[in-house]
């Protein structure tokens, strides 16, 4: 959902009173676009940057051989989401679907289909949050660049959507078809305020097919919206510079955990209203899609530093979901005055994460 210029208060009634809650993922724009000087601010926040050094001194990529499912409005050219070339991360566009206009491959087509609840290249953003390169790519306006938690891991989207309320078919589709292809992660930046159960059950086959499966709660709902709300599903809160709830974030006793969603530097697509042109730009973003795009990140270099392989091996794809949970959640920095019945067990710690001793099979609920 992108809007600008609107009165926070009159924005938080806004939200709740639109159909179906107008925006479940990224708000975007709906503040000032500058931000904190610190570019990389959100990931010190969840210490990935101790989390690379620990996957740089066992010699393993930054969530290289992790393949991570994003079914949103699809793939849109920006500097700061490459294309995966070979062997290395980016965006992998072949094999993949658009489940709207049942086609492929699947790319934002960038138009406006919903008004206020449509959100061109909201997929962007998501991406650029997981593998985007450090530092600021060539051909982006803006002072800062997109620094992705997982920058060598690999993304295959897919297309159910042209804002942030998806719609349960073509999501439920769109796991299938991802959990088919061996993805690793599906991170879901999309959302519905009611349960559906062909998506459950796709949800359900997945995580029992060894998938981490991660969605954002929400924004400006008084609920934790689905598929974030099914019990297999990591669900994900928003948090602020300061560790405090960012105050749109949805809550409820359904989230897991949580992740910075307030000024938060990622790829952005900007249309020129007198000639249309597209500028490719970095701007703050606010919400459950970055947090969420975090987290899925952080899967990845959990995934990338114990070997996927060996995870399974060890504890089976059906209690893999289980176990990154578990440990997700006992390792959380949890600050001063946090809401952990309503925010989940903590925001997030990639170096603790990492550091975590991994349990006995018996031990993983």
């Amino acid at each position: 959902m992108l809007v600008r210029h609107v009165h926070v208060p009159a924005l938080a009634i806004l939200l709740l009173a639109l159909p179906a809650a107008a925006s479940f993922g990224n708000i975007a724009a709906l503040f000032p676009s500058d931000g904190p000087e610190d570019c990389e601010w959100h990931l010190r926040a969840i210490r990935v940057d101790r989390a690379w050094a620990l996957l740089e001194r066992v010699g393993r990529g930054l969530g290289e051989g992790v393949v991570v499912g994003v079914p949103d409005t699809g793939y849109v050219v920006h500097p700061e989401v490459p294309i995966a070339v070979g062997a290395t991360g980016g965006v992998a566009l072949e094999g993949s679907w658009d489940f709207v206009h049942r086609l492929g491959p699947a790319r934002d087509d960038l138009q406006p289909h919903d008004g206020l609840v449509s959100t061109s290249a909201h997929a962007v953003g998501l991406m650029s949050l997981l593998l985007s390169p450090r530092g600021k790519a060539s051909g982006t306006e803006g002072r800062c660049g997109a620094s992705g938690v997982a920058p060598a891991s690999r993304i295959v989207p897919a297309v159910v959507s042209h804002g942030v309320i998806a719609g349960a078919r073509p999501l439920a589709q769109a796991i299938h078809q991802a959990t088919e292809r061996g993805v690793h992660i599906i991170a879901i930046a999309q959302g519905m305020p009611q349960a559906d159960a062909d998506l459950h059950a796709a949800v359900r086959d997945a995580v029992q097919r060894g998938v981490i499966v991660i969605a954002a709660a929400g924004n400006g709902t008084p609920f934790v919206v689905y598929p974030a709300a099914f019990p297999e599903v990591i669900a994900v809160a928003a948090t602020d510079v300061e560790d405090a709830p960012f105050p749109f974030t949805s809550n409820g006793p359904e989230l897991d955990i949580a992740a910075p969603g307030a000024r938060v530097y990622a790829a952005f697509l900007r249309r020129d209203v007198l000639s249309s042109a597209l500028h490719t730009e970095v701007r703050t973003l606010f919400g459950t899609t970055p947090a969420t795009a975090q987290v899925a990140g952080v899967a990845a270099l959990w995934l990338a530093y114990h070997g996927r392989a060996e995870l399974l091996e060890r504890y089976g794809a059906a209690r893999l979901a289980s176990l990154f949970r578990h440990l997700l959640q006992r390792s959380a920095r949890r600050p001063a005055r946090y809401r952990a019945t309503m925010m989940g067990a903590g925001i997030v710690d990639a170096e603790a994460l990492l550091l975590a001793p991994l349990p006995h099979v018996d031990e993983v609920p």
